[in-house]
């Protein structure tokens, strides 16, 4: 049952930069991107998911709010999902006004008295696809706002961000991006594009196309783990933050077989994803898809 999406990153994308908050007196907060980037390079139309978690906080009894300022040259949101266990627990605030303008409040969090760790927080899931053909540009920036006179004012601006390259250069026309080249065989035109360098299978187009490292072996599309539950069964892939996925099933191979979805679009979160099938009536045979970025 061939099919499972393992990810590395290329340069440039690095862990647990915290982005910190020198507030006022009323509001201590760390937001953290836990895979604050630094320099993100992206190719035209990719999609990436990054986690955004509140580190820790010190403030008196209120409501705030976490505000993000992007480039809308460079980026849009395509969606942003929350755990009900999250400090970020209220209602996420996204409309296609604040997508216009490159301004959205995502969510609003509560903390009492006294100061709280949050380093097991659960954290906000932010997808950006990347829509220029060519930008460069400082295209994040956090605020978070408190709700007085009946309206959300800015309490803080983090000093923190990232940059956003967006570049589809390809100089020797093989369907792989010269950053991506680069990144993982030292030359923008390294690649061979049919070779398969790391002996898994796969060719480095097609390590390009499901977001796996074409250098190692071990990260390949397949799905890594199926399980019986009460209620069907648990299917699990390892992910690249880079790409999306979409779960299909059959109750035949070959000519018999008529292959549906089981999911709609899966978002990859660097690690693990895990799908429940609860709709098992007989045999069955799954397949998982990557889509092109």
């Amino acid at each position: 049952m061939k099919a499972s999406g393992n990810s590395r990153h290329f340069a440039g994308v690095g862990f647990g930069v915290l982005l910190a908050l020198a507030a006022s007196a009323a509001v201590q907060a760390g937001v953290e991107f836990y895979q604050q980037p630094g320099v993100l390079t992206m190719a035209p139309g990719w999609t990436v998911t990054l986690d955004l978690g509140l580190g820790s906080y010190s403030n008196s009894p209120g409501a705030f709010s976490l505000r993000i300022e992007y480039d809308t040259n460079a980026l849009r949101i395509v969606r942003i999902t929350n755990d009900a266990s999250s400090v970020f627990r209220d209602n996420l605030f996204i409309t296609p006004l604040e997508q216009t303008t490159g301004s959205v409040r995502i969510a609003a969090f509560r903390a009492g008295l006294g100061s709280t760790a949050r380093s097991d927080e659960t954290p906000c899931h932010i997808t950006w696809q990347a829509t220029a053909q060519a930008c460069t540009t400082s295209a994040v920036q956090l605020k978070v706002e408190t709700f007085i006179d009946s309206a959300w004012q800015a309490v803080e601006v983090l000093s923190g961000g990232f940059s956003v390259v967006v570049d589809g250069t390809d100089s020797n026309t093989n369907g792989l991006p010269d950053f991506w080249e680069q990144a993982y065989f030292g030359s923008p035109t390294g690649a061979v594009r049919d070779a398969d360098d790391d002996g898994d299978g796969m060719s480095n187009w097609q390590e390009y196309l499901a977001g796996t490292d074409p250098t190692n072996a071990l990260s390949s599309l397949m799905i890594t783990n199926i399980s019986a539950t009460a209620d069907g069964q648990n299917l699990s892939f390892s992910s690249s933050r880079f790409r999306t996925y979409r779960l299909q099933a059959a109750s035949a191979l070959g000519t018999q077989a008529v292959w549906s979805n089981k999911t709609d679009t899966l978002y990859g979160t660097g690690g693990a994803v895990t799908v429940n099938d609860r709709n098992v009536t007989g045999p069955c045979f799954y397949r998982l898809q990557v889509n092109p970025p």
